[in-house]
């Protein structure tokens, strides 16, 4: 028996590693870059609903979104930049380029153009990484902040005994 092209929400949910709800309102928000399947499933017969289901140019679609949001992008922003990879992706296609750019490397082309390769989930895992390695900068940033917040309510404190201490022995020699 071979394999289904299509993957259910919840096995796509789990190897994006969001929850479904998520998955959902990506695929809502950003149905213009998926297949009909997945972004806006069309009725089953009898007019009932029908699931939604993702294919691999799906899974490489999503893992682009979920980059782009941890990288701090808007839903606005990262439908703009799905449309220069398509819009990039449509002229190579048109023109009959070579998927190279002038230094040789591969270019970002849409995931939902591109075949599915290796590299999408390497580049999702470097995304998180470095998504963690910024939130744990600005955790020392703030961290840096409120220590100097603190050493200057400790200097205004000394600077307060002194001049008490100066009143004090005043008041003594007196």
């Amino acid at each position: 028996m071979t394999e289904s092209p299509y993957r259910l929400p919840n096995e796509m949910a789990a190897q994006l590693q969001v929850s479904p709800s998520t998955l959902r309102r990506w695929s809502n928000e950003f149905a213009d870059y998926l297949t009909g399947t997945a972004g806006q499933p069309s009725p089953a017969s009898g007019g009932q609903a029908s699931h939604r289901r993702y294919t691999d140019a799906d899974l490489q679609t999503l893992l682009t979104i979920k980059g782009l949001l941890a990288e701090g992008l808007t839903y606005t922003q990262v439908g703009k930049r799905l449309e220069a990879l398509r819009l990039r992706s449509d002229f190579i296609a048109a023109t009959g380029a070579a998927a190279e750019d002038e230094a040789g490397r591969e270019t970002a082309l849409s995931p939902s153009v591109r075949e599915s390769t290796p590299i999408a989930p390497v580049v999702t895992v470097l995304a998180d990484t470095l998504h963690t390695v910024a939130e744990g900068q600005q955790l020392l940033l703030g961290s840096q902040q409120a220590n100097r917040d603190l050493l200057t309510v400790v200097l205004q404190d000394n600077f307060s005994l002194k001049e008490e201490s100066a009143r004090l022995r005043d008041r003594m020699l007196e």
